[in-house]
């Protein structure tokens, strides 16, 4: 987990968080040793030989935590914007929805071209979209319904943002299916808010992959460390200092066929920054 998140938990106010600053002190004493996480997984309620999601896991820990002052690490606001194309009036459905995870497609809305980036990804998630024929909208200024322009947007970042990048689906023919499409992720990541000429900068933190398909499999993750410029590969209890002489942040792109989520922290002197848009007046 960030730093961020690590400096919200001071084991005060449940087993819960109790556990999660106990593993925290631990990991920072034991060098180069296991932490036990049995207690952790009890208190979450695991089998601890069951498959589980990890990004359902995500949500799980949020959730039992129930704090949101935790959850503001992670939440960004997503709103929907209407644009009448005849008087111009915007109409945004605030408060908007708050989103912990943010579901990156490999397909376009219309799947008929595949995402090859996250960057294409994240385009495709704020996306905009003509309203006409059957599908034009109602203005309260007009009082009838007119062509117009929805968009959908960010309107409050927060300091980290976790990317889940859809490769589990459901086909009817088939069920459930994992997608092994390569993609590439970036180091950095601008993200627009929705004032024009507005973004923030995020730089990537960690990458959790998943090696295997539907039926089960296994997971690893890649987590940059805070002090110094150095990966480190994380797999069950083993944690190594990781290079590959293919992946630098000289180059502008990583490849990958198996990253399930991907965090990135937001660049700012200012750790705990939320980036926020006022209402329309």
């Amino acid at each position: 987990m960030t730093p961020e998140f690590k400096e919200k938990i001071d084991g005060s106010s449940s087993a819960l968080e109790w556990e999660l600053h106990s593993i925290f002190e631990k990991m920072e004493k034991m060098e180069k040793k296991p932490v036990e996480t049995r207690k952790l997984t009890h208190c979450l309620g695991l089998a601890g030989t069951q498959q589980q999601d990890v990004a359902e896991i995500f949500y799980l820990l949020l959730n039992k935590l129930g704090s949101e002052n935790v959850k503001k690490v992670f939440e960004a606001t997503v709103t929907k914007t209407i644009e009448c194309e005849a008087c111009h009036t915007r109409q945004r459905d605030e408060p908007g929805d708050r989103l912990l995870l943010l579901p990156l497609s490999f397909y376009s809305h219309d799947r008929q071209s595949r995402i090859e980036s996250v960057n294409d990804g994240l385009r495709n998630f704020l996306y905009k979209k003509t309203l006409s024929g059957d599908d034009m909208a109602f203005c309260d200024i007009c009082k009838s319904k007119k062509p117009a322009t929805l968009v959908q947007e960010f309107t409050c970042l927060p300091p980290v943002l976790v990317f889940q990048l859809k490769r589990f689906e459901y086909n009817p023919l088939r069920g459930f299916t994992k997608i092994h499409h390569s993609i590439k992720i970036p180091w950095t990541l601008d993200v627009p808010l929705s004032s024009p000429n507005e973004s923030k900068s995020y730089h990537l933190f960690s990458r959790c992959e998943h090696h295997g398909n539907v039926s089960g499999g296994h997971y690893t993750a890649l987590i940059k460390s805070t002090s110094i410029e150095q990966l480190y590969r994380c797999s069950d209890e083993t944690v190594t200092p990781w290079t590959d002489p293919h992946e630098s942040e000289e180059k502008e792109d990583l490849w990958s066929t198996e990253t399930y989520l991907l965090m990135y922290r937001q660049r700012s002197t200012d750790r705990y920054v939320f980036s926020t848009l006022q209402p329309f007046p």
